[in-house]
C-alpha cells in the first residue's frame, strides 16, 4: 500500500517519537505485523518481556495486563486502534491536519504504555543493567532512517517478512536470508525498511546485496538526512 509522503512521515515520526522518549529508559521497542483487516500495523512490546519475536509472534501480552484490556497496537498508515485491541476503533479525527505532538499525546493517552512498564518494572531493570548506550543508539538510528526512507518514498516501513506477499512460496526463505546477511537475530524486531533498503539493529543496511556501516556514518558526524539520502542514491545505482 502506497501512503502519501506527507502522511507516512506523520505517522512514522509519531512511532517514533514513542519510542524514543521511553526506549532508554522502558526498553520500548517497535514490531511490525500484516494482517487479514490491514497491510501494516505497528506493535509495542518492551525488550525485557517481549510478546512477539521469532516462534512466538502474538500481538499484545497474554494475559492481559492487570484486570484491564491491553492496548499496545495502532497503524503504520493512519492514526488509529484497531477495534480487535481495543474493544472498539479508536479513531483521530482529521489526524491528516495534526500535528505530530498531537498525535503522539493521542497515542499516549490511549496506548497503555505506562501499565506495560509498571507490569514489568523488575525485568525492565534488569535489562536496563546490561544494556549499553551504543545499543540503544544504534536500535533508534535504525528506526528514525526506516521512518525516513519510507517516508521519502511514499511508503510504509517494514520488517523483511512483511516485503513478500504470503502466497510467495519463497518470501520466508527471501525474508531470512535478508536477516542473515544483515547479521541480526530476529526479522520480527531487529530490522526495519523499504524494499531494497533494510536497516538493522547492530548499525548496519543491507541496500541490495550491499552492506552499508550507517553506524560509522553516524560517528562520522553525518545526520540521519544525510544517511537516508545516501542510501536511496546507493539503491537507485544498485536498481
Amino acid at each position: 500500500m502506497t501512503v502519501p509522503v506527507d502522511e507516512s512521515r506523520k505517522i512514522n515520526k509519531a512511532i517514533y517519537s514513542l519510542v524514543e522518549k521511553y526506549h532508554r529508559l522502558f526498553g520500548l521497542e517497535v514490531y511490525g505485523f500484516s494482517g487479514g483487516h490491514g497491510p501494516g500495523y505497528a506493535g509495542f512490546q518492551v525488550a525485557a518481556q517481549r510478546c512477539w519475536e521469532e516462534g512466538k509472534p502474538y500481538a499484545n501480552y497474554e494475559p492481559p495486563l492487570g484486570d484491564g484490556r491491553q492496548i499496545l497496537v495502532t497503524y503504520f498508515t493512519h492514526v488509529g486502534i484497531p477495534a480487535w485491541c481495543a474493544g472498539e476503533q479508536l479513531e483521530l479525527k482529521d489526524w491528516q491536519k495534526q500535528r505530530t505532538n498531537a498525535i503522539v499525546a493521542w497515542l499516549e493517552k490511549h496506548l497503555t504504555l505506562l501499565e506495560l512498564f509498571d507490569l514489568y518494572q523488575s525485568q525492565i531493570a534488569r535489562w536496563r543493567a546490561r544494556y549499553s548506550v551504543e545499543e540503544s543508539e544504534k536500535y533508534l538510528l535504525m528506526l528514525n532512517l526506516a521512518g525516513l526512507l519510507s517516508a521519502k518514498v511514499g511508503d510504509l516501513p517494514r520488517t523483511p517478512g512483511q516485503l513478500y506477499h504470503t502466497m510467495d512460496p519463497t518470501g520466508h526463505e527471501k525474508a531470512q536470508r535478508m536477516v542473515s546477511r544483515l547479521g541480526v537475530a530476529d526479522g520480527n524486531i531487529d530490522a526495519f525498511g523499504i524494499t531494497d533498503c533494510m536497516l538493522g539493529r547492530n548499525g548496519l543496511a543491507l541496500v541490495g546485496d550491499e552492506i552499508v556501516d550507517v553506524w560509522a556514518m553516524r560517528l562520522g558526524g553525518q545526520s540521519s538526512e544525510e544517511i537516508s539520502a545516501h542510501l536511496l542514491k546507493t539503491r537507485s545505482l544498485l536498481g
